[in-house]
């Protein structure tokens, strides 16, 4: 995976650029989303917990809110193909969507999240999809460290998991449902096996000055793993990410994130 990099200027709008890579994060939150994702050391609304957990120190002294996103790629043609039930190759939709509800205050927070995560492959005539619907509880526990300016976050995780695989022939998919929608639902549609797993996630900041602000979060520290019906299993992937921020103005940030 070749790294992301993600550019934002915030002025009174914001205007996101995207440049290479894969998205391992789900895009949570609007203001996050108007950000492209660069969002690692700005976090400062309801989802902080989610970008890096530190930030939750950062943001309101008192917080409360909930919070909702997702994002689909088709690669390589994947709905294309299977409407023309072109053969050969391999083509793979994938999908994630949560929402939630948040709240907190400067050292401890709390959140309930629903996360939907899909990968569909259509290998040959072949679609394999797998599925992972979770409930996932954080709780956001917040220290600094000397010097004051860097911020340790942690958050551990109760997550509740369904975890869905299936394989099917594409030409026995119905011509009607042969689209991104039906496609990502069928991923999580059939008989699952739920689990329920620790997670731990881990969140830096350090801010020197009232110009810069560096984060760093890595997520899913254990990789837990949950197990569908056939064997087949499905994790919560570690993934690492780093970011800074740039405060010009009130109102004109410039932020960078790299996976």
């Amino acid at each position: 995976m070749f790294p992301r990099l993600n550019l934002v200027l915030l002025l009174w709008v914001s205007v996101a650029v995207s440049v290479a890579g894969d998205t391992a994060h789900t895009t949570l939150g609007p203001r996050a989303t108007a950000m492209g994702g660069a969002f690692t050391a700005v976090a400062d609304d309801t989802t902080a917990f989610y970008w890096n957990p530190a930030c939750v120190a950062r943001g309101p002294s008192v917080r409360v809110g909930g919070f909702w996103g997702g994002s689909f790629e088709d690669r390589n043609g994947l709905i294309e193909r299977l409407g023309s039930q072109s053969n050969g190759g391999s083509s793979s939709l994938v999908g994630d969507r949560a929402w939630g509800f948040a709240t907190g205050i400067t050292v401890l927070g709390v959140a309930v999240s629903r996360f939907t995560y899909t990968s569909s492959i259509l290998d040959g005539a072949q679609i394999h999809s797998r599925g992972l619907r979770t409930w996932d509880v954080a709780a956001t526990f917040v220290q600094s460290l000397p010097p004051d300016d860097l911020i340790l976050g942690v958050n551990l995780r109760y997550i509740s998991g369904t975890a869905f695989s299936d394989s099917v022939p594409a030409s026995e998919f119905p011509e009607c449902e042969r689209n991104v929608k039906d496609v990502v639902k069928m991923a999580t549609s059939g008989p699952g096996r739920t689990e329920s797993l620790p997670g731990v996630d881990l969140g830096v900041v350090y801010q020197p000055n009232e110009r810069l602000r560096l984060g760093f979060i890595a997520r899913n520290l254990n990789r837990p793993t949950f197990h569908a019906e056939d064997g087949e299993s499905v994790s919560l992937e570690r993934h690492a990410r780093i970011g800074s921020a740039f405060f010009f103005a009130r109102d004109f940030v410039v932020a960078i994130d790299v996976d």
